[in-house]
């Protein structure tokens, strides 16, 4: 990975290569350390990270020490006088070097949300964001406390960075949101149909109207068949009962004469 030039720092202590991430040092002969740095015009590791003993040891003598003494006495040289603090479990506090470690997680987190991004982010074939998953919560905690680091993923690269805790609830909210994005699109779809039912249950109810006139159309006239069939079997009966003679003079009568209705 490309680190920025005011990050990179120059390794002229051997001990501080363990507290700098090994993409921000420059390596070379410790002797010439300082040379190189002036070459490049960048930092030396013990210029940028400073120590300073956290622990608390316990103040004695080199006297009162009896392996000091045993090793003074088989280098053939004197103890010497003073105080010395020992520690049973020594711990220095390095500055500058988490400071550095943190830029450096920044950028690497930078580099994979624009991967991300380019590989995965396709709108509207995909969503128009991503997620990016740190596996452990020191870490993710680290990606937090970086000033504006959040905002800038999200702006330049539409990623939103989760860790293990956050993740199942984020999870959670986004099938919420699109089930809820679903029923409102179901319910849109609902509304239509209702509004199409509506207006062919009106047609519908023209149909039933305009059937409703036709059959009392054909109850009317049904109605009048039946006047016409009584009336007509009035004027065969009065035929039957009639003598011969006139029988033959009503032959010659039309039959819508004989249909006719008597006033």
């Amino acid at each position: 990975d490309l680190v920025d030039p005011g990050d990179a720092l120059v390794l002229d202590r051997p001990w501080l290569g363990a507290a700098l991430p090994a993409q921000r040092v420059v390596l070379g002969s410790f002797e010439t350390a300082d040379a190189l740095a002036d070459l490049l015009d960048v930092a030396t590791a013990s210029a940028s990270v400073h120590g300073r003993v956290s622990s608390t040891g316990v103040v004695t003598t080199w006297a009162n020490e009896p392996q000091a003494v045993l090793g003074f006495a088989a280098l053939g040289r004197e103890v010497p006088g003073g105080e010395v603090v020992i520690h049973h479990e020594l711990t220095v506090e390095l500055t500058g070097a988490v400071e550095a470690t943190g830029r450096a997680l920044e950028q690497r987190l930078l580099g994979q949300a624009r991967e991300v991004r380019d590989k995965y982010l396709a709108p509207p074939h995909t969503t128009d964001f991503a997620l990016m998953f740190l596996p452990f919560e020191g870490l993710y905690a680290e990606a937090l406390r970086r000033p504006g680091l959040l905002e800038r993923l999200q702006r330049e690269c539409r990623v939103t960075i989760l860790g293990p805790t956050t993740l199942t609830a984020f999870l959670n909210s986004l099938q919420v949101g699109f089930r809820t994005l679903a029923i409102t699109k179901r319910s849109s779809e609902v509304w239509k149909l209702l509004g199409t039912v509506k207006t062919e249950f009106g047609r519908f109810g023209e149909s039933l109207q305009a059937v409703d006139r036709k059959l009392d159309e054909a109850k009317t006239r049904l109605g009048t068949v039946a006047e016409r069939s009584r009336i007509l079997g009035e004027k065969l009966t009065r035929v039957e009962s009639m003598p011969e003679e006139t029988r033959g003079d009503l032959a010659e009568e039309p039959v819508s004469a004989l249909c006719e209705p008597s006033i």
